[in-house]
């Protein structure tokens, strides 16, 4: 589909540093079985992409695309598209309306996380580099758990793991068609895959706290402690 090559495109002359690379330079293969011996399952990864150009420092990249998908109330956004292609004439202007439906990034989040960490890990030791582009709310959200991490900036370094935060583009005028997104470059986080892991299940601290107080003993009686 033309725009997804488009943000593909996009996505691959960010990463590879080169806004002359064409589309007959980049190949990339979709679902691709991420095995797991460990398991009674493989995971897939949403796209394995390759420079076929012939100035590359960056090659392999496995390319994980997360926009979030996880609502308080997903049957009311549903029911709006399904009344919406009902209409006689369904426009843009009342497909867009406001419905009442919370985003749960924590959700989308946990449902990602062990995928994440495993096709991180299995790159990681192949050599090959991580690539997770998310929307603006998961990045958000993210980001407030490693804002206080020190991650260094390995951009033009040897980078492993690349946190690639996408925006939908609000400065053009609205037009029927597919939505319009873009890299937000000032947020994009090029750093370590094993240190970002070690961060981020390195999280709390020690609370002694959380083992006193009332216990209520298994024959109704309390004891403090």
């Amino acid at each position: 589909v033309e725009h997804q090559q488009k943000m593909l495109l996009s996505i691959a002359r960010f990463i590879y540093l080169n806004e002359e690379l064409q589309p007959a330079q980049i190949g990339v293969k979709r679902e691709v079985t991420i095995p797991l011996p460990e398991a009674d399952h493989n995971y897939r990864a949403d796209y394995v992409m390759r420079n076929f150009s012939g100035n590359k420092k960056v090659d392999e990249i496995l390319l994980e695309m997360q926009g979030g998908g996880e609502t308080s109330d997903t049957k009311k956004i549903s029911d709006h598209v399904v009344g919406w292609a009902a209409l006689e004439n369904p426009t843009n202007a009342v497909l867009r309306q406001s419905v009442k439906a919370n985003t749960l990034e924590t959700n989308a989040w946990r449902r990602q996380q062990e995928q994440f960490l495993v096709k991180g890990n299995v790159v990681d030791q192949t050599g090959g580099k991580i690539v997770f582009a998310v929307g603006s709310l998961l990045y958000d959200y993210l980001y407030k758990r490693i804002r206080n991490a020190s991650l260094r900036d390995l951009k033009k370094h040897n980078w492993t793991l690349c946190l690639l935060p996408i925006k939908e583009k609000t400065e053009r005028t609205i037009i029927s068609g597919p939505v319009n997104f873009e890299i937000d470059e000032e947020k994009v986080i090029f750093t370590n895959y094993s240190t970002f892991v070690r961060f981020l299940t390195d999280q709390g601290y020690p609370c002694p706290e959380i083992f006193e107080g009332v216990f209520t003993l298994l024959n109704n009686t309390t004891i403090k402690v």
